[in-house]
């Protein structure tokens, strides 16, 4: 008895708990508050909707092609849509199954008809519901079950039409209208007079004043289903039921975390991530049958929806992959979605690393090579492993060689747990493909064709990418990259400056795990420095709140993910890096049943990491395994005790450091005269089992002249040279490896050294206006100039700049 009360009494906290309160709707309505290069707009929608809902009303403002649904700016409703709303796909989520209401009696749409007036104080949007007072004073409301809805006209107009747009339309009676989409069933409270129908277009006449109900039901099966699914869900016809009702589907799945912060706007955010991560993939089964879904994206998705959801609703997880294997059972295949590479293997693998799915891992494995091969084959990408890239000849050359490494080894891991070693070993031939486009001069990856490389490609080799986010897309072996370039200090320095000088904008789903790329270099500090940077820039609570396209939650899932301070390493690891929460205490109830709390002690001080503690544990490191968080009942990060050094870091295919020796051959004091080449010849030999990079520097005093990163494969020796030239006239010392080289400059007459190494100018400048033009000038002589630059413009000087110019500066 004891026991029964007490499961009631916390059961009757979780009822009464009301995150739901917490959601604006409207975050992510509008172009991004942020700078973004991939799509500037969060592209949500505001209507109403249940947890994964088929069914979705909501208001459209936009047919613009890059802004269609509902757009912020906009102040005019074009009509209602009830399906297909791709929460924050690229463009916009508009849907289908158009519903407009007109005052007055149509027989067709008004030439140069723009939609009804209204403003966004009169606008009402939350969790299952909407509503908008249009500025003529009727009122528009909404409501949606998860297949089903209904809407509430008022006005005080004696004549209205309903016009409703899609294919297929019939009048079954003077009450009834039907459609072959998700084999729709509309059923309206009063008697239509008179209707017309013009191609796909049906405009129904009302003729009264009355509120008018329109019943919205669907089902991807048949009629009947439809039918079944609205006795279930419209209670009635009692719209205020049903939106109660929904209400409390969205309490009850957004109980899984309670927040503890006196930051309101922190709190909406949070709540309004989890409501966006729970809209995509839609659940197509009917009303009390085993969830089904429909619509993945898997590229977008995979990197922080999908672990989101095994964290925090593994049964919806576990229902999702059931629903892709049982396409691959349907199809022969397993779902791709858009873009580039086969990333539904991670989805699969994480999950069941997570024990978010029902499938075996033989279940996995068997889909999982059967679908790849047939992926493969199809687009034509065998050169991955014939010739170890794909080269320039494809458009996506870079970002489909990086992508299918990673997918190479999710296939390895699949077949190496379902204990197929030698399908493992094959897969993991190509885990490291991605190094064959890898530039030691640019530290970057290239496009490449035959032995050329593309330095000069552009955006060409890259989907929704460029040279710098597609360099770092290495997940499965973050250590590989880092010796690349050379080791952890250097890796994690150009890192920072790519993030500092934009080179890197945080607005897609290729950079999402950067920032905690920074706890594989050994520098928490700066992963710490970056998240917050992006949550507090980046995001916000305001329309314009979501850093580029949310596409299907994803960008949401960053930032629910980075503010409880559990962001997935590597997905198909299970693993995930540890960062402190912003929140005071964030409370997780698990599905197991178990409770993880997150909290945090002191202030939070920049460039200072705290100590972490697991089960009050100190904890070695920034990084736990799922099953580990699984057994944990609390983690703590404290600013009140010194971080201690770290001892573990992420999974790496790579765990190696490479031992690289440089040798600088003989040379002899050269005499040379000012900005004359000098090349130095050394050899680098590499120790280790694992191909690494060493970076030679040549210095004078604590000035660096030149760097070169030289490549070399494991227990290899390579033959480099590095350049570099001297300016002030005498001798120089200069050191290269260890070594100390001696170099005479001549002094020679040079009546004008001046260079102009760098001009910034702007394209477009306003008449009138005043413009800034940055340049850079060298002195390339061996003395110090002083003169006149002129500045040309069409062959005349403008204007002259006074220089004053040590040598080689």
């Amino acid at each position: 008895m004891m026991f029964t009360a007490l499961m009631a009494l916390l059961i009757g906290e979780m009822t009464a708990r009301d995150n739901a309160r917490w959601v604006n709707a409207m975050i992510g309505t509008d172009l991004s508050d942020a700078p973004t290069m991939w799509g500037n707009y969060g592209g949500t929608y505001p209507g109403a909707v249940a947890p994964w809902g088929m069914m979705q009303i909501s208001p459209e403002t936009s047919t613009r092609p890059d802004e269609r649904g509902y757009y912020y700016r906009d102040s005019k409703i074009l009509y209602f849509s009830l399906y297909d709303h791709k929460s924050g796909y690229p463009n916009g989520s508009a849907g289908t199954m158009k519903i407009a209401l007109v005052r007055g009696t149509l027989d067709s749409i008004p030439q140069g008809y723009e939609g009804r007036a209204f403003n966004h104080n009169n606008e009402v949007a939350r969790p299952g519901y909407y509503s908008v007072q249009m500025d003529d004073g009727d009122m528009v409301e909404a409501t949606a079950a998860p297949h089903s809805g209904m809407l509430r006209y008022s006005t005080s107009s004696a004549a209205t039409t309903v016009v409703i747009i899609d294919r297929g339309l019939a009048v079954e009676d003077r009450c009834t209208v039907i459609a072959p989409r998700y084999h729709s069933v509309m059923r309206f409270s009063q008697k239509f007079n008179g209707f017309c129908h013009c191609g796909d277009t049906l405009f129904l006449h009302f003729g009264t004043c009355e509120p008018l109900l329109i019943e919205a039901m669907c089902s991807a099966t048949n009629r009947a289903g439809s039918e079944k699914n609205g006795a279930k869900e419209l209670q009635g016809g009692d719209f205020d039921a049903v939106s109660r009702a929904t209400y409390q589907l969205w309490n009850d799945e957004l109980a899984c975390v309670d927040v503890e912060t006196a930051d309101a706007d922190h709190k909406t955010m949070f709540y309004t991530a989890l409501y966006h991560a729970m809209l995509m993939p839609r659940n197509v089964a009917d009303a009390g049958e085993e969830p089904r879904y429909a619509g993945f994206s898997a590229w977008d998705t995979f990197r922080t929806l999908h672990p989101l959801l095994a964290l925090l609703k593994p049964s919806r997880q576990t229902a999702m992959t059931r629903s892709l294997y049982d396409e691959y059972e349907q199809r022969g295949m397993l779902h791709q979605g858009p873009m580039t590479g086969y990333h539904v293997l991670a989805i699969l693998l994480d999950s069941y690393e997570k024990q978010a799915t029902d499938l075996t891992i033989e279940e996995i494995y068997a889909a999982a090579e059967t679908s790849y091969e047939r992926y493969l084959k199809r687009n034509g990408l065998q050169p991955f492993d014939t010739q170890g890239y794909i080269d320039a000849r494809q458009a996506e050359s870079v970002s489909l060689t990086t992508e299918l490494a990673y997918n190479h080894w999710l296939m390895s891991r699949i077949a190496q747990e379902s204990h197929h070693a030698d399908q493992a070993a094959r897969w993991l031939a190509g885990a490291h493909n991605y190094r064959n486009l890898w530039d030691a001069s640019t530290e970057f990856l290239l496009p490449r064709l035959g032995d050329e490389v593309l330095r000069n490609s552009g955006e060409f080799g890259y989907q929704e990418s460029t040279k710098w986010t597609a360099s770092y897309f290495v997940p499965h072996d973050v250590q590989d990259l880092i010796n690349l370039h050379g080791g952890r200090e250097h890796f994690a320095d150009r890192l920072h400056r790519a993030f500092v000088e934009g080179e890197i904008v945080f607005d897609n789903e290729p950079v999402l795990h950067y920032p905690t790329l920074f706890v594989s270099a050994d520098r928490p500090d700066l992963a710490l420095e970056h998240t917050r940077k992006v949550m507090n820039s980046s995001y916000g609570n305001t329309p314009g709140g979501i850093p580029g396209n949310d596409d299907l939650g994803s960008m949401s899932s960053w930032w629910a993910l980075a503010s409880l301070g559990l962001m997935p390493a590597c997905p198909g690891t299970g693993e995930y890096v540890l960062l402190p929460t912003i929140f005071d205490r964030a409370t997780l109830h698990l599905e197991s049943g178990k409770t993880l709390i997150i909290e945090r002690k002191g202030s939070e001080k920049p460039q200072q990491t705290p100590c972490v503690s697991v089960d009050g544990k100190v904890w070695l490191g920034w990084c736990l395994s799922h099953a580990e968080l699984l057994e944990a009942g609390e983690i703590c990060y404290d600013w009140t005790h010194q971080a201690v050094p770290i001892t573990r870091r992420p999974y790496s295919l790579t765990r190696e450091e490479p031992e690289i020796t440089v040798k600088v051959a003989k040379v002899k004091t050269k005499s040379v005269l000012p900005d004359s080449p000098i090349a130095i010849a050394y050899t680098a030999t590499n120790h280790s089992h694992t191909v690494g990079a060493k970076r030679v520097e040549v210095t004078e005093g604590d000035k660096i002249l030149a760097q070169r990163l030289t490549t070399v494969p494991a227990q290899s020796t390579v033959v480099d040279t590095i350049s570099f030239a001297l300016y002030a006239h005498g001798k120089h010392i200069v050191q290269v490896a260890g070594k100390s080289i001696a170099i005479d400059v001549k002094e020679v007459e040079n009546s004008h050294p001046m260079r102009c190494e760098r001009l910034q100018v702007p394209a477009l400048i306003k008449q009138g206006a005043k413009n800034e033009i940055e340049m850079t000038l060298k002195n390339a002589g061996c003395k110090k100039y002083e003169g006149k630059e002129p500045v040309m413009l069409n062959g005349k000087a403008i204007m002259h700049i006074s220089s004053h110019h040590r040598c080689a500066r």
